[in-house]
């Protein structure tokens, strides 16, 4: 319940030291509750854990049955996979406490950031709801993250509530000399304000750079406008509601680009209706019932738009790429069109969405499954695209140095390690100093969905030492500073131009960027070790069966 009422939207964040405070002392209850060769109890231990998970998860999720109701399914088939982790890492943490005889204080953190690394990472990952995410609204105290991403921060939270716990109820031997115990108390207490202090300092400091460098008179500030739609979208209803969309926030960019033509305009996710059509293979237009100019169209389209309002527009549409098909393959796309009287650029720079979402992008195994399965008749898969992009600023006019942007497209924006290699690997070449995220969450309809996918979005800031901009219909459209903090954001169930001034050039290398999930991964490899060793040595050890064989006279 602490866990729960600690994310947002709720956000009662002093909540989250409370829940490695109850599972800290669950970890080191009674021997006979604890030992995992103890299997009566052990199961019916590790049963409760997973049915807790799974009502948490389910409630924290049920959002991803909105498009539609088939996907009932995927919520319970996600929320019992998830739930798995739960159980793994109070598995791993008793081992190592009781077991290796680990401190709490280092096992319970340990532990978690190692099961943590594994949900972020296996079959796709899933990083909602990570316990961390209740502090998105406060800087100060994310800035560990710019060190270890948000494993560091959950690490801290975590190694604040075992030594809570280990402080006050840790029950110690009648016969330990009273001056031990004092010397164990005090070791504690002071640990505990270690923490709180160094992390506080951290973030104070952190925060104070970056606002005296922006008190300075500040050099080629770059204006953004995010669009921020409200339509709701269903499977059922998203091609009807395509052009009404596109026109909602086509009259927000006009509104936008009649207050300064200087400004970088983004459109959320999939909002243009005009698809991008791309033939680059053995299929030509002809195979497929189009001319030349017809094939191209979608550009003249486009450009038409943006020569009109004079501003260079990042759209969120789809591209139907022939190849060596006739069936194209559709890809998510982030699309940068600069006005004709400025353009510098021979192709229109174009980023192809690569990390795509279960069930809504793609189905596994889907080559082994019937083409008129009912699964496959909803879900239009869609391709992967290859590489990331970056987008020049100057280009546009917009700023005087080639200083980039580098777009992701919705749920790429919730995974750290892909999006820490989005910055990292243009770094040599290209200065990444702004991410961009177009998302669509209007298929969510305003649940605790578009305040669980914002809080992703602040680490990510912070964890690359950047500006993150969003523009999202149906969720939150929002400008995040380096630092963390929300600089403006749209309201809820609103459509609204959410607009400011960035400045590229404040931006910073950080220590995540180098050391990426290095130590999350010692810590995932740490669980594995736990889990798997004890029963190797339990099969090892355990006595060999005696055959007795009786003869009959």
């Amino acid at each position: 319940m602490c866990y729960y009422l600690a994310l947002p939207p709720l956000n009662l964040y002093l909540l989250a030291f409370l829940v490695p405070v109850f599972w800290t002392l669950y970890v080191q209850n009674a021997a006979e509750q604890t030992n995992p060769d103890n299997k009566r109890s052990g199961f019916k231990s590790f049963a409760s854990i997973y049915l807790t998970a799974f009502v948490f998860w389910i409630s924290s999720i049920y959002w991803i049955s909105f498009p539609h109701p088939i996907l009932y399914l995927a919520l319970f088939a996600l929320a019992a996979f998830l739930s798995i982790y739960w159980v793994l890492f109070f598995y791993a943490a008793r081992v190592a406490v009781h077991r290796f005889k680990i401190p709490a204080v280092l096992a319970v953190p340990l532990c978690w950031v190692g099961c943590e690394y594994l949900r972020f990472h296996l079959l796709g990952g899933f990083s909602f709801c990570a316990l961390q995410h209740a502090f998105y609204k406060l800087p100060l105290l994310l800035q560990l993250a710019n060190i270890g991403g948000e494993y560091a921060v959950a690490a801290w939270i975590f190694a604040i509530g075992a030594a809570l716990a280990v402080l006050f109820r840790r029950k110690v031997p009648a016969a330990t000399p009273l001056s031990e115990k004092i010397y164990e108390k005090t070791f504690y207490a002071f640990m505990l304000v270690f923490l709180l202090l160094s992390v506080l300092v951290h973030g104070f400091f952190s925060g104070l750079d970056f606002d005296i460098s922006m008190q300075k008179p500040l050099p080629n500030p770059v204006k953004i406008a995010a669009l921020q739609g409200n339509i709701p979208l269903t499977l059922a209803t998203a091609a009807d509601v395509s052009d009404k969309t596109f026109r909602q926030l086509a009259d927000l960019a006009y509104q936008a680009a009649k207050k300064d033509e200087r400004v970088l305009i983004i459109f959320p996710e999939t909002t243009c209706p005009i698809p991008i059509l791309e033939f680059t293979g053995e299929v030509k237009p002809a195979n497929v019932g189009l001319t030349e100019e017809q094939a191209d169209d979608w550009r003249r389209q486009l450009q038409e738009f943006v020569d009109e309002i004079q501003t260079p527009v990042l759209f969120g549409c789809s591209t139907y790429q022939f190849r060596d098909s006739e069936t194209p393959k559709r890809l998510n796309s982030a699309l940068y069109l600069l006005p004709s009287a400025v353009c510098r650029l021979p192709f229109p720079p174009r980023y192809d969405k690569i990390e795509l979402v279960m069930f809504g992008e793609y189905i596994p195994f889907s080559e082994y499954l019937p083409d008129d399965f009912f699964i496959k008749t909803l879900c239009q898969e869609a391709g992967r695209g290859k590489d990331f992009t970056a987008m020049d600023f100057s280009a546009a006019g917009l700023h005087p140095s080639a200083l980039y942007f580098t777009p992701n497209i919705c749920f790429e924006s919730t995974v750290p390690h892909f999006i820490r290699q989005s910055v990292v690997a243009q770094a040599t070449t290209n200065k990444i100093a702004v991410l961009i995220n177009l998302s669509n969450d209007a298929w969510f309809h305003g649940s605790r969905q578009v305040d669980q996918h914002l809080a992703t979005m602040v680490f990510r800031a912070v964890e690359n030492g950047v500006w993150h901009i969003s523009a999202n219909n149906g969720g939150f459209s929002v400008i995040i500073r380096p630092d963390g903090t929300i600089q403006n954001i749209g309201s809820r169930g609103q459509a609204k131009i959410v607009e400011g001034t960035i400045y590229p050039e404040l931006h910073w290398n950080t220590v995540y960027q180098t050391i990426g999930d290095i130590p999350a991964l010692l810590c995932a490899l740490a669980v594995l070790f736990f889990v798997i060793l004890p029963s190797k040595r339990r099969a090892a050890l355990a006595p060999a069966k005696i055959t007795t064989t009786t003869h009959t006279q």
